[in-house]
């Protein structure tokens, strides 16, 4: 009976395809970390990461190498990001929300650095008219913090998801901060 009951819980909150947590896990992890960097006065970044022109490869090499992508990537995110308090989270179709705590903005944009090295590595060809890199690439986002009443975990999404389409808007295949 509780081994049903484990398997349920994590059903609800893992994807599926790509076994990162999904929008119900990012949620629970970050009620917790949120409150800790808030009372702690630490600092928390959030980096939004949208796989680039990725409707290029479900249309072109069909959903099953689609669904293949996004597993390769989200291993590529997970491997990044090795720290127990880090969270890696599938939001979207190709869209990923990484939340690191307890760090300097000087690391945060080496992790997304790191992150954006490990899918280039993937060596996954690209597909169609997106000139953005010979490979498959990622746009990425960062909006950074330190709780305060006045500020919530929306706020800082909002910002990731801003600075995101800010890096779509400026060529794809980079990092806005």
């Amino acid at each position: 009976e509780n081994h049903t009951i484990s398997i349920l819980e994590q059903q609800a909150y893992t994807d599926e395809l790509t076994q990162l947590l999904n929008r119900n896990g990012l949620d629970q992890a970050l009620t917790t970390v949120w409150a800790f960097c808030k009372r702690y006065q630490k600092h928390i970044g959030f980096i939004m990461a949208d796989i680039d022109c990725f409707k290029n490869y479900n249309d072109t090499l069909g959903h099953y190498e689609g669904d293949n992508i996004l597993r390769q990537v989200g291993e590529a995110i997970k491997a990044c990001c090795k720290r127990e308090t880090d969270i890696v989270s599938r939001i979207g179709g190709e869209e990923f929300l990484i939340v690191l705590s307890d760090i300097s903005d000087t690391y945060i944009v080496k992790a997304a650095q790191e992150i954006s090295q490990s899918i280039a590595g993937l060596k996954i060809e690209k597909v169609g008219q997106c000139s953005c890199s010979p490979f498959l690439s990622i746009s990425m986002g960062i909006a950074t913090a330190t709780p305060t009443d006045e500020l919530s975990p929306t706020d800082l999404y909002k910002g990731s998801d801003a600075a995101m389409y800010k890096a779509k808007n400026s060529g794809r295949n980079c990092i806005c901060f």
